[in-house]
């Protein structure tokens, strides 16, 4: 959620609904394991989550943005760019072999792909950044801002509430909440 609304804006109205599909020894009754929400933000921008704990096998893990030339695909391979607007690749990205995607993808005129090549990590992340940004925070080098900020939190727990208050109501929720 934090990652929408640090790339969309805030949230002006939110429909969801949860349920329980199974029980799950770590789950009280009652509490749900499966989740969808709809997202309008004040930009006009629509997002959706669709959240389960309780789905078997391995999670399809995966963040998408489409717009009108293009659409951003992260996933566990990796970050991908498709778009119709632009022949050049952006710098350091590597082309995708559109072939390899089948006919869906290959349907609009130009259409063209790029794959972000992922960033090697040592595995320790005692030098990495996030840790040493929080530790300069805690030591009053600076304020915590962007994504990380406690607003972000709070506008983050927000929707979070929405979301069970429409579940809950069975109605859109508007915010900012009352």
């Amino acid at each position: 959620m934090d990652t929408f609304l640090d790339c969309l804006g805030p949230v002006a109205e939110v429909s969801a609904f949860t349920t329980q599909i199974g029980h799950r020894d770590y789950l009280p009754p009652g509490v749900e394991d499966s989740a969808v929400a709809i997202l309008r933000f004040k930009t006009g921008a629509l997002g959706l989550i669709d959240s389960k704990w309780g789905q078997v096998g391995p999670a399809p893990v995966r963040m998408s943005y489409h717009g009108t030339q293009g659409t951003l695909v992260s996933s566990t391979r990796g970050t991908e760019l498709f778009s119709t607007a632009s022949p050049t690749p952006p710098a350091g990205w590597e082309p995708v072999d559109m072939a390899t995607y089948g006919h869906f993808y290959g349907q609009a005129a130009g259409l063209q792909g790029w794959r972000l090549p992922p960033t090697r990590t040592s595995g320790d992340s005692r030098g990495s950044v996030e840790p040493r940004y929080f530790v300069d925070a805690l030591l009053g080098k600076h304020e915590i801002s962007g994504p990380t900020s406690p607003r972000m939190a709070r506008d983050t727990q927000e929707v979070i509430e929405a979301v069970y208050r429409s579940a809950e109501t069975g109605r859109a929720v508007t915010l900012p909440l009352q």
